[in-house]
């Protein structure tokens, strides 16, 4: 019986296909974290002097044949959860993983993680500018990385 191929067999980056060699934890591509922190922290410092202040409770009092009522709306929660919760409800990522890396906790992050976050962020020109280089994983010893490269095309592989 032959099988067709899934919508899952495109691979990106750290997605290879099940069985391969390629299935670690660890993307090949990492950025360091004390660069991503360094975007990060100027995010932060930036929503905070936006929204500073500010209340998001607005109390709305509306009129009525019989008088009036009053009703507490929320209009803009992401606000009242702070830096951290925004950044969580806008690209998905965990507030841990978030803390990790505002804590420095690793060296390196993956750069399906960081991307992610840049992405939702609208900051991916730290990329290009150069404040945080995309390198290639120092956890992965040359044969392994050469093989990678070889699966995308990217070199000739190992003689």
């Amino acid at each position: 019986m032959a099988q067709t191929p899934s919508s899952s067999s495109i691979q990106t980056m750290s997605e290879p296909e099940t069985g391969s060699e390629f299935t670690s934890n660890h993307d090949p591509l990492v950025v360091r974290t004390a660069d991503l922190k360094v975007a990060l922290d100027r995010f932060i410092l930036d929503f905070k002097s936006r929204h500073d202040g500010k209340t998001t409770i607005h109390k709305k009092v509306y009129g009525t044949t019989t008088g009036e009522f009053t009703k507490w709306e929320d209009l803009d929660f992401s606000y009242q959860q702070g830096p951290i919760g925004w950044i969580e409800q806008e690209t998905g990522i965990s507030a841990r993983r978030l803390w990790t890396i505002l804590n420095l906790e690793t060296k390196h992050t993956g750069l399906v993680i960081a991307d992610q976050l840049l992405q939702g962020l609208e900051m991916t020109y730290v990329y290009h500018n150069g404040e945080c280089p995309i390198i290639p994983n120092p956890r992965w010893d040359q044969e392994r990385w050469i093989r990678w490269m070889s699966t995308r095309g990217l070199c000739d592989g190992i003689d």
